[in-house]
């Protein structure tokens, strides 16, 4: 029992995700460019989170007061977010500038990396408003090192990132129906089991004796005739 309803949560919750995942990469596809759009960070900071996500980013300069989260284990670090500011802003050399945009990563594993992916002048990315914030403490760390700087209102520009393909799209659409049709099958096989484990099952009687007193139809012998006047002679 306690099964079906363990794979039933779990293809109900990758149905989700599949359909979830796939709506959002397809509002996104349908508003990103079939190229890049090459645009410094001051003009897209103007801009806001609106418009073409899929960008190059130009003429900005990142910090190495950044964030990072890590396994407590390993060590490895498993999410980056590195503030940046228009190179204009850096040469006119203002002190904490109040940060307005991120750049964020998921595959990227020491300052090394950082520098070396980060450090371009031009960087491929998509603003993604739906990436993942960098929580309390980071967030803290931020405003006392950039006072004015709100995390939770920066743009959020995810290195490396492309729009959703049509391949992919139809595959998260894919997986939704078919997880979803999963979920209905092991709901209506275990309905059908409990059924058939619910219905009573005929038990085997013996069959009753016939004794003494019992009434009932007089048991049938197999009988040969005999003649009379042979079985009893007449008296003399």
């Amino acid at each position: 029992m306690r099964l079906r309803y363990t794979l039933m949560i779990f293809t109900g919750m990758g149905a989700l995700a599949c359909a979830t995942f796939g709506i959002d990469g397809y509002r996104t596809a349908e508003r990103s460019s079939h190229e890049p759009e090459e645009i410094s960070l001051r003009d897209l900071i103007k801009r806001g989170p609106e418009g073409n996500p899929n960008i190059i980013l130009t003429d900005f300069s990142i910090f190495e007061d950044y964030v990072y989260q890590k396994k407590r284990l390993s060590g490895k670090w498993t999410k980056v977010w590195v503030p940046i500011i228009p190179t204009d802003e850096e040469t006119a050399g203002v002190d904490s500038p109040a940060i307005r945009a991120f750049l964020f990563s998921e595959d990227i594993g020491s300052d090394r990396e950082v520098r070396m992916r980060f450090g371009r002048p031009r960087l491929r990315g998509m603003v993604n408003p739906h990436a993942p914030k960098p929580g309390f403490f980071g967030e803290r760390l931020l405003k006392k090192s950039y006072p004015g700087t709100d995390p939770n209102k920066c743009l959020i520009i995810e290195e490396g990132k492309e729009p959703a393909s049509t391949l992919k799209l139809t595959l998260l659409g894919v997986g939704s129906v078919l997880l979803t049709g999963l979920t209905g099958g092991i709901w209506y096989l275990a309905r059908a089991i409990d059924k058939e484990d619910a219905q009573p099952k005929p038990a085997n009687k013996p069959q009753p004796t016939r004794g003494k007193n019992q009434e009932g139809p007089e048991p049938i012998f197999d009988a040969i005739p005999v003649d009379d006047a042979d079985q009893y002679p007449p008296r003399k």
